[in-house]
């Protein structure tokens, strides 16, 4: 009995590592009209956001102006915003909206663009255009086990670029098809100790 209940947990935990977390998204809501620089994070959903350079308050959130709902990032600086996992795991880059917001008739045209960092060092980078009022679904393919997320705002003639409800998906420490043999032997060892016992 006792070999039974090892094996079944063994193959219990194999499987619960193995499970996709549940996606977070970074609404900012909670942070409206904040100034965010260098060294003075925010933390939402296991994330953290904060300015990947030294420079005059590099990134705002407004809670309205740029058409996207409630408060968002607004990024119009040289100095990204950089989006890490709080426990230093890997992630996935899914989905997020951009939108802008326009100031004295600015026209743009401006952009947002997307840096993601693998764990080896490689680098994948995606531009979207905006536009000031109106709100776009943007979804990442290759944005995949990313470390490190910087969002750079190229601002237009007075328009200014935000995002807001990033989705990002925290990779498990232990990935499924690493996980799969653990799981497999587990459950091969509750079959044999319960064919031990029958006979």
């Amino acid at each position: 009995m006792h070999r039974i209940k090892i094996a079944a947990g063994a193959a219990l935990a194999a499987f619960a590592l193995a499970l996709p977390a549940d996606a977070a998204k970074l609404t900012f809501s909670e942070f409206d009209a904040r100034i965010v620089s260098l060294g003075d994070p925010i933390f939402e959903d296991g994330f953290s956001v904060e300015a990947d350079g030294d420079g005059f308050s590099s990134i705002f959130f407004f809670q309205n102006g740029s058409g996207l709902d409630g408060a968002s990032m607004e990024i119009d600086s040289d100095i990204p915003a950089l989006i890490k996992t709080q426990s230093g795991n890997p992630f996935d880059l899914v989905s997020a909206e951009v939108g802008a917001r326009s100031a004295l008739g600015g026209n743009g045209p401006a952009s947002l663009r997307f840096e993601g960092t693998t764990q080896s060092g490689e680098s994948v980078s995606k531009t979207v255009q905006v536009v000031s009022g109106v709100v776009e679904l943007i979804n990442f393919e290759g944005f995949e086990g990313v470390v490190a997320l910087r969002i750079f705002g190229l601002k237009g003639n007075f328009v200014f670029p935000s995002v807001d409800n990033i989705v990002l998906n925290e990779v498990s420490e232990v990935p499924l098809p690493a996980a799969l043999p653990l799981f497999l032997a587990g459950l091969a060892g509750f079959g044999a100790a319960s064919r031990r016992k029958k006979s």
